[in-house]
């Protein structure tokens, strides 16, 4: 009887594993076949202003480094120390907000420039190639997002962010490639200055996500691999939860259901369940060929993107399985609390 069941989970195991590799390659021959669709650029000559909503980040100093000497404007949302800003002095527009909001600080730096509009976050830095990149794109499109990485630091859960934000930016060519950017992350963006004829940011956790929603349907929305640029991510596993926390509740809100975010999580569970029949079973076989498959698309995608993780690619499968079940307990979680606000009101 034993015998009969640990054969029965072992088959179990065996199909789990057939059809999430099958996704998976699915997945990776579309991310293969992206790289062969090369959208035409033009070089831009049109006005344009930076803007860089800031609230106490000291990593002000290194996004000004990155883009300086372009016309940039900071919209300081209240800052308690504003040496950096001193620091630079009259080499920019500064302009200081009472803590209004980031929502209502990026308004004000739209008001007060000229041209089409770049936004970069204060934690985050470029280069002049990738915002070269970044704006060729506004010859044939409203909106560019940018190609968002993380600025890796030596700490274990940095890494697994850089590596993820790697699998990420793969299922953005997938998604270009078949004409579906939908979103324009905040951290790095460009837009024509005729959005903001109809358009503004509203208050919300996640204002980037609120407005690409509603610009989604009007305007040619589109993503630029080779404009990337690097944010600094929360260095532990406590702030990290926090901050996806607290996108995760403004996900919600802005769809106001968990249906659009429930796909991913199906996938999540394929995944757990490989792991679980595994140790059912006892038989390790099927997640070991699992993990090749994963670490080897993974060091393939890391060259691709540019990234600078391939140790992390290595382990990408053990990651993966972190991830897994952070997002969901994290998702769980932050749907009761959503319920929760929403019947006290």
């Amino acid at each position: 009887m034993e015998k009969t069941i640990l054969i029965m989970l072992f088959e179990m195991l065996l199909i789990l594993t057939g059809l999430v590799i099958l996704r998976d390659t699915y997945y990776f021959i579309l991310y293969l076949l992206s790289l062969r669709k090369k959208e035409p650029k033009k070089d831009y000559d049109k006005e344009y202003t930076i803007i860089i909503p800031n609230y106490n980040k000291k990593e002000l100093d290194m996004c000004l480094k990155s883009l300086y000497p372009d016309n940039i404007i900071v919209v300081d949302d209240g800052s308690d120390n504003r040496e950096i800003l001193k620091k630079w002095g009259k080499k920019l527009k500064v302009y200081c907000l009472k803590h209004v909001g980031k929502y209502n600080a990026l308004n004000y730096g739209i008001e007060h420039s000229s041209g089409d509009i770049v936004i970069i976050d204060s934690d985050t830095f470029t280069n002049k190639e990738s915002l070269k990149e970044l704006l060729s794109n506004l010859e044939n499109f409203d909106a560019v997002a940018g190609n968002i990485q993380v600025y890796k630091e030596n700490n274990i859960i940095s890494k697994i962010q850089a590596v993820e934000h790697i699998r990420i930016a793969m299922f953005k060519r997938i998604a270009l490639f078949k004409n579906k950017i939908s979103f324009v992350p905040g951290p790095f963006a460009a837009f024509k200055r005729s959005i903001f004829e109809s358009e503004k940011f509203r208050k919300s956790k996640v204002e980037d996500l609120a407005f690409s929603e509603n610009i989604r349907k009007k305007f040619k929305i589109t993503y630029e691999p080779d404009a990337i640029a690097y944010t600094v991510m929360p260095r532990t596993l406590k702030t990290l939860y926090e901050q996806r926390k607290y996108w995760a509740i403004g996900n919600i809100e802005t769809y106001n259901s968990m249906k659009k975010l429930s796909s991913y999580y199906y996938l999540a569970v394929l995944d757990i369940l490989i792991l679980l029949f595994s140790f059912l079973s006892w038989n390790f076989i099927p997640l070991l060929f699992f993990f090749i498959f994963e670490s080897t698309t993974m060091i393939f995608a890391n060259k691709i993107e540019k990234g600078n993780c391939i140790y992390e690619s290595i382990v990408f499968p053990v990651f993966m399985y972190f991830l897994a079940f952070f997002y969901l307990i994290l998702y769980i979680s932050a749907f009761i609390e959503f319920l929760r606000a929403r019947r006290s009101q």
